[in-house]
């Protein structure tokens, strides 16, 4: 895939150095980037996706919605296309904790139709940035020999169910 001038442009301003590449500490310096929290959720997909991006309405968070049983490699990868979305400034749904809380106790959907319905006009063109995206990112992890991060599990699974525990969504 040739990769698009845009996501060269961005992965270049991120200054990240790839040396020290996890999957945390790569949320975690885009977190102090953008100043937004970004939250990662295994989550049960609809037919036909492997993940999703939704910015939240009420607080400075960004919920990145992976499916969850697909393997490793395949959630990393789907994880950095979406953060890709956001990196990239995609349009996205705004949804907030209560919606997500009530999407987890069946009460309300999540609005992942609505979002692919939010994209269609320019939908290959941002699919088309994002997977560019995602996959300079990960040359630049194979580049810098830290391939294994993108096989193995992540250390913060414990984090993240803890997070979403203290949200009360598990």
């Amino acid at each position: 895939m040739e990769s698009s001038p845009q996501a060269k442009k961005i992965l270049n301003e991120l200054n990240y150095d790839f040396r020290a590449f996890t999957i945390d500490h790569f949320i975690g310096w885009i977190e102090e980037l953008k100043q937004r929290k970004i939250v990662l959720i295994p989550w049960k997909m609809p037919s036909g996706m492997f993940g999703a991006w939704m910015s939240d309405g009420d607080e400075p968070r960004e919920y990145v919605f992976y499916r969850d049983n697909i393997t490793r490699l395949h959630q990393i990868h789907t994880q950095l296309h979406e953060i890709s979305h956001f990196l990239c400034g995609h349009p996205t749904k705004l949804i907030t904790r209560t919606r997500l809380k009530e999407s987890k106790e069946g009460i309300r959907e999540l609005p992942f139709d609505e979002l692919v319905k939010l994209r269609s006009q320019d939908i290959n063109a941002f699919e088309y940035q994002a997977e560019s995206l995602a996959s300079l990112i990960q040359e630049q992890v194979i580049r810098f020999t830290q391939i294994e991060q993108l096989t193995r599990g992540i250390s913060s699974d414990q984090k993240i169910t803890d997070y979403l525990t203290d949200l009360d969504l598990f």
